[in-house]
């Protein structure tokens, strides 16, 4: 089989096999042929015969009697397996004969013609034909049929969206159809923004399947407008609201809204977080509230950081000494507490709104604008506070007292220096 002739699909081939006498076109008593077919062909084999030099002399009784011929084919697999035969081809009839052979996997069929050695001359002239049924091909052996499969020279396990074709992750998909080809928990990305539309336990799955979106933190592929990884507060993006009680920014404005509304200007992407939900975040850039934070375990240090809470795990309005700390007056000034004191800022004064600084430390404050209570019209005196008659002059008597009025009611006197009661 080794030196078979190739024949082609639908061609019929005409040679001759010979045993015996009469071999006028050579010697040989056997021809083999080839074909190659792919799984599934079905290949049918016409093989007819004829006499190619009859006897004419003593061995026909001078021709009274006719010549004849015998010869059969056998069909064969790569592996030298026979698959059909012998099949007999004759001059008494049949002359002709057609097999078939269903193909179960790709590879040469080859085909025996076998000439037989009779009383006579032997030579047949005989004629091949192989025609290979391509109905139920399967040229990549896949186990689709070409008819059914879109890429019939390329093996492949895809069945949804395409079928036959190369699915690397064998989750149905082609590789070419599939957005996430290594990945078989997803296949598709509706809004091509790399995170996949299957929901979880599916790997990287998309918490906004039809909303573009780079966030990461909180939840997967939302739209996040500053891009800090956190997404987007909001109840449309996905099946289900999600607000800032849930992880969502509470700090999502883009650099590029110029809106009241947005409290962070072009450095939103500095905060996101919200502990004690006071309008101030829990990151943090100002070294005075390390402490605070590490020993809360509440943010993170980014430089440049906007709107810091230095009480990031408690609510509070301060904005004077401090921000975001309580601030039980509300004058913008914090308490007092034991990391905090008046000597770092913090209020004087927590329950009078009008004070919050007492700077020579006699219990009056700083500020004199009118209305305000506890005035201190020495406020870098400590033996002094009130002078009642304006005249720049304590009313404070008190022997450590200094810059005393003799005459605390009199604007016009203030010493008495022989102690008479006269000025």
């Amino acid at each position: 089989m080794a030196s078979a002739n190739t024949a082609l699909d639908g061609t019929t081939h005409s040679e001759w096999v010979c045993d015996g006498e009469g071999c006028s076109n050579g010697n040989d008593v056997r021809d083999f042929w080839k074909i190659f077919a792919f799984t599934g062909d079905r290949v049918e084999v016409t093989v007819s015969g004829s006499m190619s030099n009859p006897d004419t002399g003593i061995c026909t009784v001078f021709g009274l009697f006719t010549d004849g011929w015998e010869g059969h084919f056998n069909l064969y697999d790569q592996n030298g397996q026979k698959v059909t035969g012998p099949v007999d081809i004759n001059s008494d009839g049949p002359t002709s004969q057609t097999v078939s052979y269903n193909v179960l996997s790709a590879q040469d069929i080859f085909v025996e013609i076998v000439g037989e050695d009779t009383n006579c001359n032997d030579e047949i002239s005989y004629q091949l034909t192989i025609v290979l049924d391509k109905y139920n091909r399967d040229t990549d052996d896949d186990g689709w049929v070409d008819r059914d499969d879109d890429c019939d020279d390329e093996g492949g396990t895809s069945s949804e969206d395409l079928n036959g074709c190369p699915d690397l992750d064998r989750d149905g998909w082609s590789d070419q159809g599939d957005t996430f080809p290594d990945d078989a928990t997803q296949w598709e990305d509706s809004d091509g923004d790399g995170w996949g539309d299957n929901p979880a336990p599916a790997n990287n799955p998309d918490s906004c399947p039809q909303f573009f979106g780079a966030s990461m933190h909180d939840r997967e592929g939302c739209p996040d407008s500053d891009g800090d990884g956190f997404s987007d507060p909001s109840t449309i993006y996905s099946a289900e609201p999600w607000g800032v009680e849930h992880g969502a920014d509470a700090f999502w404005w883009p650099p590029t809204d110029t809106s009241a509304e947005n409290v962070c200007g072009t450095s939103c992407d500095t905060q996101w977080s919200d502990f004690d939900g006071d309008g101030l975040g829990d990151n943090w850039w100002d070294a005075r509230w390390n402490q605070t934070h590490h020993s809360a375990g509440i943010g993170e240090w980014i430089a440049g950081a906007i709107l810091e809470d230095a009480c990031p795990v408690r609510e509070g309005y301060s904005s004077e000494d401090r921000p975001g700390c309580p601030d039980a007056d509300s004058d913008g000034w914090s308490d007092p507490e034991q990391n905090w004191t008046t000597d770092d800022g913090a209020d004087a004064f927590p329950s009078i709104p009008s004070q919050w600084k007492d700077t020579d430390g006699d219990g009056y404050g700083d500020n004199q604008t009118e209305g305000a209570e506890r005035v201190d019209d020495f406020p870098i005196n400590p033996t002094q506070w009130r002078d009642t008659d304006g005249d720049g002059w304590g009313d404070n008597q008190a022997n450590d007292a200094t810059q005393v009025d003799d005459f605390p009611v009199e604007p016009s006197q203030f010493r008495d220096t022989d102690g008479d009661g006269f000025g």
